[in-house]
């Protein structure tokens, strides 16, 4: 899965955070993307009948100094993955 998250330092610089497990710094202060995460059931062992938590979301788990990860207020765009290519099912069964 590939992900894209950006960190702006206090000079307005744009920083890519795209790499997991790679500290990058954010006005002197450390931030690594640790991983990528959807909240499921938790189960003994994973295979293909994993059970989701159907809301479509993946957390992006971040390691590092509070100071690099704080956030001013933003806005985020949602992209209408039932739209060609993308497509998505749900079966609530």
């Amino acid at each position: 899965m590939r992900f894209r998250l950006v960190a702006r330092d206090r000079k307005g610089k744009l920083i890519p955070l795209v790499n997991a497990g790679q500290e990058y710094l954010i006005d002197g202060q450390p931030i690594t993307v640790v991983g990528l995460a959807d909240l499921g059931k938790k189960a003994k062992t994973y295979d293909e009948c994993y059970q989701e938590d159907s809301e479509n979301q993946i957390d992006i788990i971040l390691s590092g100094s509070a100071k690099s990860a704080k956030s001013p207020r933003h806005i985020v765009s949602v992209i209408n993955g039932l739209v060609d290519p993308m497509r998505t099912t749900y079966n609530a069964g």
